[in-house]
């Protein structure tokens, strides 16, 4: 089931023209070249190349022409783009007062743009390009964003947000599949068993060992490094060391290892195998490489304290105290 990630404030953003707009913006969509001029021509009456003047501005600047955009058009546009036509800016009050007028405007600012509408089959091959993004960086928002620039780079007029929303929304469970899928060559059923055994009660340690990764040494004992040596040992009698994830981005190895760190174990037992075996895979393997580096600051300071320590004890013996040498 697709989920909806955009609150109000945010879909309004992609529903309607920005109230500023950057001076960079600005001179980049809304400078109107020589050529826009030869095709403003071809309209009657200053009201309409204003209005069409305007439309090729906000489709290249947002690849999306708002519902209302008259009425949504930033102070510095409207100064920009009528100066640039020696004309006013209240005569957009008269512009497009037909349906039929606006649509058929539409259409020819898109012929010249060389853009066109959103198909239903446009989501077949956006689909893939999508999962791909996904995988790198799985953020629903950042890859709203993206959408919306792979729309604009390919010349189509994007669609509602609501439609790109639930497609980028709907998005989580194909990770998932895909993940499982790059993940197959790993998954044997020893593989499967032993990771169902990180999420069961362990009867020598007393927890389950997904909760025994997920402790962090508070101390830098002799006994607290040890222990850290064993996870060590265990992770590396699974082979967690020679496991190779290159599959996947660094990115998403990081994601699902984190959503292990921060659920119980009854909610890894819920989980269906597809989702549940790539997360404990990518949990096992960042819980090596954390540990192997923790274990080492961890002696790294042991170290240093049993060596200030022991300069502490030298000078003492190289310097008597005062009371003695007054003694002697």
């Amino acid at each position: 089931m697709a989920s909806i990630f955009l609150n109000q404030s945010q879909r309004e953003r992609y529903e309607k023209v920005p109230a500023e707009i950057s001076e960079y913006d600005l001179m980049q969509f809304f400078q109107i070249t020589r050529q826009d001029k030869i095709f403003l021509k071809s309209f009657r009456g200053e009201h309409n190349q204003l209005g069409i003047a305007l439309q090729i501005g906000i489709v290249r600047f947002m690849g999306f022409l708002p519902d209302k955009w008259q009425e949504q058009i930033p102070e510095n546009v409207a100064a920009m783009v009528s100066s640039q036509l020696n004309s006013d800016i209240k005569l957009l009050s008269i512009y497009g007062q037909r349906d039929k007028t606006r649509t058929e405007h539409l259409s020819m600012v898109l012929k010249y743009l060389k853009f066109r509408r959103w198909q239903p089959l446009d989501e077949i091959w956006l689909s893939p390009w999508l999962l791909n993004k996904g995988m790198e960086h799985d953020n629903e928002p950042i890859l709203l964003r993206q959408v919306c620039l792979k729309l604009g780079q390919e010349k189509i007029l994007r669609p509602s947000i609501g439609t790109l929303e639930r497609i980028v929304g709907s998005l989580d469970e194909q990770l998932h599949h895909e993940t499982y899928r790059r993940f197959s060559s790993l998954l044997t059923d020893d593989m499967k068993t032993r990771l169902t055994q990180i999420v069961e009660l362990d009867g020598i340690r007393g927890i389950t060992l997904h909760r025994w990764f997920c402790q962090v040494p508070t101390s830098n004992t002799p006994r607290a490094i040890n222990q850290t040596l064993e996870k060590i040992n265990f992770l590396k009698s699974l082979n967690v060391h020679v496991w190779d994830l290159s599959v996947i981005s660094l990115n998403r190895r990081k994601r699902l290892a984190q959503i292990a760190r921060n659920v119980s174990n009854k909610y890894l037992q819920r989980l269906n195998a597809i989702r549940r075996y790539p997360i404990l895979i990518c949990f096992l393997y960042e819980s090596l490489m954390d540990t192997n580096d923790k274990v080492l600051e961890m002696f790294d300071d042991y170290w240093e304290h049993i060596v200030n320590s022991s300069k502490k004890n030298w000078i003492c013996i190289r310097r008597p105290c005062s009371n003695h040498r007054t003694r002697r």
